[in-house]
């Protein structure tokens, strides 16, 4: 589950999920939340990743160091030498708040709107020699249609186009690291049981999974902590259904 650490209402709601049982991997932000937050996340030995965040800046503390805005993921895919010098540093500082709390040198990482697999961005993370990357995730999912009911769904096409963009990119990464078989990226934000329930069906039991959900929400006491878009995004009917599925048993 992404997006640990965005709020206090969003990472309670992960906790809840956690705790219930399904849920055994977070991925987290780092500089938006107390570290007495991420410590709580930390007691309950759910898997932890870097969830880089290069987007969605404008709350973040980060923002007291380096002066950055909200930006698209074309906005850093097409990043000039001064942006990207700026993001660099933001990298940095995550990873280094990361490991500040979550200790280890060996890290796993991905990314806010899948940031970590435009090129500059991959060739710059696995660059660096002050870190260990035992993982990286790559949404490289395969191409699976349940029900027809799904291609009348505009949802669904964004997804698709998505998804294909970035494939393309995975094929200009270097040093590629290891990763799990990844689920998540073609039915975000149109997810339910049936399509969830089909995914664990195609599970291969001998190879590391990843079946990714959103299920941290806010709602109107912390509007201010987010820009409109997101906002519309993390209080989204969607989001809301998604922290209920972390609740249903899948066969």
């Amino acid at each position: 589950m992404d997006d640990f650490g965005r709020s206090v209402n969003v990472s309670k709601k992960i906790i809840k999920c956690v705790k219930f049982g399904y849920i055994n991997s977070v991925s987290v932000m780092m500089g938006f939340t107390s570290k007495s937050l991420h410590k709580k996340i930390l007691k309950t030995k759910a898997k932890t990743k870097l969830h880089i965040n290069l987007t969605e800046n404008s709350q973040s503390y980060f923002k007291t160091k380096i002066k950055l805005k909200n930006l698209s993921f074309f906005d850093i895919l097409f990043a000039n030498k001064s942006l990207k010098k700026i993001l660099k540093k933001s990298i940095d500082l995550q990873i280094q708040s990361y490991r500040e709390i979550y200790g280890s040198k060996k890290i796993g990482i991905d990314g806010h709107e899948h940031v970590h697999i435009i090129p500059w961005v991959h060739n710059y993370l696995t660059s660096l020699t002050n870190i260990k990357i035992k993982e990286i995730r790559y949404p490289n999912e395969k191409i699976n249609i349940y029900g027809y009911k799904n291609l009348f769904k505009k949802q669904f096409y964004r997804n698709f186009v998505a998804l294909l963009l970035v494939k393309f990119l995975i094929i200009f990464l270097k040093k590629k690291k290891k990763s799990p078989i990844f689920f998540g990226l073609l039915y975000s934000g149109i997810y339910n049981h049936k399509i969830l329930n089909e995914n664990f069906k195609r599970i291969n039991r001998k190879k590391e999974t990843e079946i990714l959900i959103h299920g941290g929400y806010t709602n109107k006491s912390e509007r201010r902590h987010f820009e409109t878009n997101f906002f519309k995004s993390y209080t989204s009917q969607s989001i809301k259904n998604q922290y209920k599925l972390a609740f249903k048993k899948f066969t």
